[in-house]
C-alpha cells in the first residue's frame, strides 16, 4: 500500500490483530511500517517476535516462495496468482501491464515450479534465456503451460518472442539481482513464517 492513509489504515489492522492474540508477518521493503509495528508490540507479545534482516551476512535467512509448488497443482496457481499480482502492483503501469504481459509472466512462473528438484523465482527468468533449461522443463509443464511456451516460441516481429524476453526477464531482475535478494529468495526456506505465526512464547 502506498500513501499515509493506506499505511495508516494497515498499521491499524495490524494492531488489532496483535492485540487479539494472532500472528502476522510483516514484510517491509521500504522500511515505512517496521518501527512503528515494533513500537506496537505490547510487552507480553515481545518473546514472540522474530527480527529478520536480509542483510545481515552473519543471520542469512531464506524464504522461498514457491517452495512445495512442484509437488501441488492447486498451490502452484494460488503462489502464481500472487506474485503476478504483486509485480503488477509494484512495478507495473498503464503502459507496461496488459494480459500478454501476465500471461507470459504465468506461463513462465508455472514452468518454474514444474522444476522437480525444487524451483526457485531465479528459475523463472531463466526460462527465457537459457534454451536448453527451458526444454528441459516443458514435458514436465501442464499442457496448457507447454503450449503457451510453443505458441510463443514461434512468433516473430515487432511482437515475438525475441523482442519479449528482455520485457519478461526485466520483471524479474528486482528479486535476483542482489546478492542478498537471491540469498533470500532462491534457496531452500530456513525460516516456516507459518509455523512462526501460529507459535506462541512458551
Amino acid at each position: 500500500a502506498s500513501g499515509s492513509g493506506k499505511s495508516t489504515l494497515l498499521l491499524r489492522m495490524i494492531r488489532e490483530e496483535i492485540a487479539a492474540g494472532s500472528g502476522i508477518a510483516l514484510i517491509d521493503a521500504h522500511g515505512e511500517l517496521f518501527d512503528d509495528v515494533l513500537s506496537a508490540i505490547p510487552p507480553a507479545r515481545g518473546k514472540d517476535v522474530v527480527i529478520v534482516d536480509v542483510a545481515d551476512p552473519d543471520w542469512s535467512v531464506a524464504l522461498n516462495p514457491l517452495q512445495g509448488t512442484e509437488r501441488n497443482p492447486r498451490l502452484r496457481n494460488f503462489v502464481c496468482g500472487q506474485i503476478c499480482d504483486l509485480i503488477d502492483r509494484l512495478f507495473e503501469g498503464d503502459d507496461t501491464t496488459g494480459p500478454v504481459t501476465r500471461n507470459n509472466l504465468r506461463a513462465s512462473l508455472m514452468a518454474a515450479m514444474s522444476h522437480p528438484e525444487g524451483p526457485t523465482l531465479a528459475d523463472a527468468p531463466r526460462i527465457f534465456l537459457d534454451d536448453s533449461f527451458r526444454e528441459y522443463l516443458l514435458p514436465k509443464c501442464d499442457e496448457r503451460t507447454a503450449q503457451h511456451f510453443r505458441n510463443f516460441r514461434r512468433t516473430t516481429g515487432e511482437n515475438g518472442y525475441e523482442n519479449w524476453c528482455p520485457y519478461m526477464t526485466a520483471r524479474f531482475e528486482p528479486f535476483i539481482s542482489s546478492a542478498p535478494m537471491l540469498n533470500l529468495l532462491c534457496r531452500p526456506s530456513t525460516v516456516n513464517l507459518g509455523a512462526l505465526m501460529r507459535r506462541r512464547a512458551k
